[in-house]
C-alpha cells in the first residue's frame, strides 16, 4: 500500500492494491472523517472516537448525540440566548415562525433571526407579550461531506433524512392550531375556529430556509386530512397563513396554499449559479436578466401576481454599497443608514405588512388584497400601486422571453463566439420543437431566422 501525506496534522490517502482509493482527515493527531471512494463509504468520528455519522449508498446514520437537524423554540428572555425548546405554543395568539438558512446553527443563531423579525415587522414593545416568536436551527451536518456528495455522485438521500426529523418537531408545534386534545384525542375544529388560528401564523423563511415551507404544507394538508376536514375547508384554511420569504432558494408556485409574499433583490446573486441554464419562469435569475425595471438604481420594484395566493416582490438595490451583503442581510434589517431609498421603502412596507397582519381577524381573499389592506391610508399606497402597475408589465414580459431583442442579441453572440454550445443556453430550447412559446414579435423575426438558419447550417 503506498501512503502519500499531504500534512501529518490534516490529511493522508492510502492507496490500496485495488486501486480504490481512501482519504482521511485528522484534527490534533485524532482522526476526524475517513472517505473510501470505491465503496463510497464516509465516516466522521468525535475526538473521543464515536462515530457521528456514516454514509454508504444503502444506509443514513447520524448520531442524535452529537446531531440535532431541525429543533423549533420560542423566544424567552429568561432562558440561556433568550431561546426555548420544549415549549407548548398558543393557538389564539399571533405566532410569528422564522425558518432561517443553512448556516442556522445553534439556538443563538435562531434567536438573531427573531430580534430580526421584531424589526421587520415593527413590532412594539408593548406588542412583545401578544406575539410568540418561534424559530428553528439546523446543524450544519451536511455541509461536512457536501463535497463527497458531489465526487461520488453517491445516492445519500440526505433531504428526505432531514424532512422526516424535521415532520415530527413542525407538528408538535402546529397540532394545537389544528385540533383540541380531549380525553388524550385529537378532536378536530369547526371550519372558523381552524381558520381563525391559522391567521394567528405568520410563516418567514430565509434562503434555504424556503425548503421547510413545502414540508410545513405537506404536514399540514395531511394531518387536516387524518383529522377529517373536507378539501375545501383546507384549502381556505391554508390561505389565511401569511407566509413571507427573503430571497428564497427554491421554485416559486410551490403550491403551498399559504397566502405568499416572495421578497427578492435583484442584486441577490449567490445563488444564481445554482440555478438550471433555461429560461425558466420559476427563478428569480430569470427576471434579473430579462427585465429592464433594475436599472433605474434607487426608485424601482415590481410586484407580480404570480397567482391569487402568492406575490413577487422584486426590488432595485437594497443595501447601499459597502454597507453589507444583499443576500443575507437586504431583509434583515431596518437600518436606514445601510439602505438605499428603496431599501427603506421595502422595509416600510413590510412593517405595514406585519402590523396588519398583527391586527386582523378577517378573512385573507388574496395576496394582493392583503397587500392593498396594509398600506390603506398611508403614503406607501401609491408606491405599491406603481409597483403593481410594473408587475403587470413585467408579467407580459416574461410570458415570453423571445419578445426582448437585447436577450436574443445576447444569446445569439455568445454562441457565436463560442462562449455557449446550442444545448447550454435558454434560446435554443424555446426554438426547440417542444418549446410551449408564442411566436416572437416581428421586431425580432430577422434575428431568430439568422440565428436558426446558423444553428441549422452547422
Amino acid at each position: 500500500m503506498n501512503t502519500v501525506n499531504e500534512n501529518e496534522h490534516k490529511t493522508s490517502f492510502s492507496k490500496n492494491v485495488d486501486n480504490s482509493l481512501i482519504k482521511e482527515y485528522y484534527e490534533n493527531g485524532s482522526l476526524s472523517c475517513m472517505h473510501d471512494y470505491k465503496q463510497k463509504h464516509f465516516i466522521s468520528y468525535a475526538p473521543n472516537g464515536d462515530i457521528k455519522f456514516e454514509l454508504t449508498p444503502q444506509k443514513t446514520y447520524i448520531n442524535p448525540l452529537y446531531y440535532k437537524p431541525f429543533k423549533l423554540g420560542v423566544k424567552n428572555r429568561n432562558r440561556e440566548n433568550h431561546w426555548e425548546e420544549n415549549t407548548v405554543i398558543d393557538p389564539h395568539k399571533k405566532t410569528v415562525f422564522f425558518f432561517g438558512g443553512k448556516s442556522t446553527y445553534n439556538a443563538k443563531h435562531a434567536n438573531g433571526y427573531l430580534n430580526s423579525a421584531i424589526e421587520m415587522f415593527g413590532i412594539k414593545p408593548e406588542q412583545l407579550p401578544e406575539v410568540q416568536l418561534v424559530s428553528c436551527y439546523r446543524y450544519n451536518w451536511k455541509s461536512m461531506f457536501c463535497m463527497y456528495l458531489q465526487e461520488t455522485k453517491a445516492d445519500y438521500d440526505l433531504d428526505a433524512w432531514e424532512k422526516n426529523t424535521a415532520k415530527k418537531e413542525i407538528l408538535l408545534k402546529l397540532m394545537p392550531f389544528m385540533a383540541n386534545k380531549v380525553d388524550n384525542t385529537w378532536e378536530r375544529l369547526t371550519p372558523q375556529e381552524l381558520s381563525s388560528n391559522f391567521r394567528n401564523i405568520m410563516l418567514v423563511s430565509h434562503c434555504y430556509g424556503a425548503n421547510d415551507l413545502t414540508n410545513i404544507s405537506a404536514i399540514l394538508r395531511q394531518t387536516m386530512t387524518k383529522l377529517g376536514y373536507s378539501p375545501d375547508i383546507q384549502k381556505h384554511a391554508l390561505k389565511q397563513i401569511v407566509c413571507i420569504t427573503n430571497n428564497n432558494w427554491r421554485d416559486f408556485q410551490d403550491k403551498n396554499g399559504f397566502t405568499t409574499f416572495h421578497r427578492y433583490s435583484v442584486f441577490d446573486g449567490q445563488e444564481y449559479k445554482s440555478y438550471p441554464a433555461e429560461y425558466s419562469d420559476d427563478y428569480p435569475v430569470f427576471l434579473e436578466k430579462h427585465l429592464p425595471f433594475h436599472k433605474f438604481n434607487g426608485r424601482q420594484g415590481a410586484f407580480v401576481n404570480i397567482n391569487k395566493n402568492e406575490m413577487l416582490m422584486v426590488y432595485d438595490k437594497i443595501i447601499k454599497s459597502g454597507g453589507g451583503s444583499e443576500h443575507n442581510e437586504a431583509f434583515l434589517t431596518s437600518d436606514g443608514k445601510m439602505m438605499t431609498n428603496v431599501g427603506k421603502l421595502q422595509a416600510r412596507i413590510t412593517q405595514q405588512l406585519g402590523q396588519f397582519w398583527l391586527q386582523n381577524r378577517q378573512n385573507i381573499t388574496s395576496a394582493d388584497d392583503f397587500l392593498l389592506k396594509s398600506v390603506k391610508g398611508t403614503n406607501l399606497e401609491k408606491y405599491c400601486d406603481t409597483f403593481l402597475q410594473n408587475g403587470r408589465k413585467l408579467q407580459k414580459l416574461k410570458s415570453n422571453p423571445l419578445h426582448n431583442p437585447s436577450i436574443i442579441t445576447a444569446e445569439y453572440n455568445k454562441y457565436k463566439n463560442g462562449v455557449l454550445s446550442e444545448t447550454e443556453h435558454g434560446v435554443y430550447k424555446l426554438l426547440s420543437p417542444s418549446a410551449k412559446h408564442p411566436a416572437p414579435k416581428e421586431d425580432t423575426a430577422d434575428l431568430l431566422h439568422c440565428y436558426l438558419t446558423d444553428i441549422k447550417s452547422r
